[in-house]
């Protein structure tokens, strides 16, 4: 693992090898609004993902990245897997959908915020745990949104994530959207999602 420091609203080992953490990001002159303020060090999932109870997820069922977790096709009324999910509900929830175990686990001690615990399915999702918790998730190209969004998705399609906000940070051009984050590959109209996160996660800035 890559030393990393931690930072909100994005979600996760991004191989960015980039300083500081607290320095706000210069707006991004095509960016439909200004950019935010400076996300905080370290932001909790809502207490109601905390409490709800993950549903089954069936075998080979392909997942639905989403905001507050993971989702299920065509599932509605929140998360199947919402962040705060136990680590190991949320494993054995993902190597159901995806046919199998993680192919690497470990933890990362590094983290400003205190140690993270992560699994991964090569090609596919990598899961971000906090104190056990099901904490974030950063898209490893397999995966999507319900409206189609996630690596290689261009910037025309990002118009479709509510409160989209475009930026130039010390990672390259990022955007947000709630508690969806990613990098963009250029500030061009044409521009490919290169990285793809949410909730909790670790990056160097």
């Amino acid at each position: 693992m890559k030393r990393l420091s931690r930072c909100a609203a994005s979600a996760v080992l991004i191989p960015f090898a980039l300083a500081g953490c607290d320095a706000a990001p210069a707006p991004d002159k095509d960016a439909a609004a200004q950019a935010p303020a400076a996300a905080p060090a370290r932001a909790a999932p809502p207490a109601a993902e905390q409490a709800a109870r993950p549903v089954s997820a069936p075998a080979g069922t392909p997942l639905v990245l989403a905001a507050g977790g993971l989702e299920l096709p065509g599932a509605k009324g929140g998360a199947a897997l919402p962040f705060g999910a136990p680590a190991a509900t949320a494993l054995a929830f993902v190597g159901k959908a995806l046919g199998g175990g993680a192919t690497e686990r470990g933890r990362n001690e590094e983290c400003g915020g205190g140690a993270l615990d992560y699994a991964t399915w090569k090609g596919r999702i990598t899961l971000l745990f906090e104190d056990g918790r099901f904490a974030g998730w950063d898209d490893k190209g397999a995966l999507k949104t319900a409206s189609g969004i996630g690596l290689g998705s261009r910037r025309s399609e990002l118009r479709a994530l509510p409160g989209l906000k475009v930026e130039t940070s010390t990672l390259g051009v990022e955007f947000r959207a709630g508690a969806l984050g990613g990098i963009l590959s250029s500030p061009g109209p044409d521009a490919k999602v290169t990285a793809f996160w949410a909730g909790i996660t670790c990056v160097f800035r």
